[in-house]
């Protein structure tokens, strides 16, 4: 039986943030310093997390050298700001690299083996939709999101490792995760899905009774 954390909350758009931190700035006054530093021109936007439930001790992530918190298993970070290009990372004992683009999210996961898997986060392309985007780091190939009911799929089954994402019509609506045949599932409840927003869900194994699935308020860091 799949078991699922109950803990879903809704993901603000980011990019809208930093453009509205970026007037107020330019704008200067009483407030200067009360606002988050912006990310430099030619930033990407990177999170962690830490998917191997094999590794019981925190594990800290690092960019070109620099090193981040600490992440203990079924934990993701918020985005922090790295340049573009080529990029090193490690996590724990793993290390991987990836080219990075200006503007665009990744998430960069330790999976079960100590291997790195370095994915990148869809952006809303119409901001009239709310967007879905579900992570599948289990060792469980075929997890699906549907609605509570079965009778719609909301985003495809994922392969281990894997991702996927859909924008659909805000409404508020029951979802559970689903495994492949008789696996089972668990519902997550009701979730409100709001124009420009997204919702993102992240499954990881659970031992003998099968997955369970967090979801996570995205957020950026650009102090680190």
């Amino acid at each position: 039986m799949i078991r699922i954390l109950r803990a879903a909350v809704l993901c603000a758009a980011l990019i809208p943030v930093f453009l509205a931190t970026a007037v107020a700035q330019a704008a200067g006054g009483p407030d200067d310093g009360l606002y988050a530093p912006l990310p430099p021109e030619g930033s990407a936007f990177v999170r962690f997390v830490q998917a191997d439930p094999t590794i019981k001790e925190d594990q800290n992530p690092a960019a070109n050298g620099k090193t981040y918190d600490g992440r203990d298993f079924a934990t993701v970070s918020p985005y922090y700001v790295v340049p573009k290009g080529k990029t090193d990372f490690a996590f724990g004992a793993a290390k991987t690299e990836q080219a990075l683009e200006s503007g665009k999210f990744y998430t960069v996961a330790l999976v079960s083996g100590a291997k790195l898997v370095v994915l990148e986060d869809k952006a809303a392309d119409n901001r009239a939709k709310a967007m879905i985007q579900f992570y599948n780091f289990s060792t469980q190939d075929g997890l699906m999101l549907k609605t509570a009911d079965e009778k719609v799929e909301i985003v495809p089954p994922a392969l281990k490792n894997a991702s996927g994402s859909r924008e659909i019509n805000a409404v508020k609506v029951a979802l559970s995760v689903f495994g492949e045949a008789d696996s089972g599932s668990e519902p997550i409840g009701d979730v409100v899905l709001e124009r420009g927003k997204a919702l993102g869900i992240f499954a990881f194994d659970d031992g003998a009774s099968g997955v369970r699935a967090i979801s996570v308020e995205a957020s950026t860091d650009t102090t680190k």
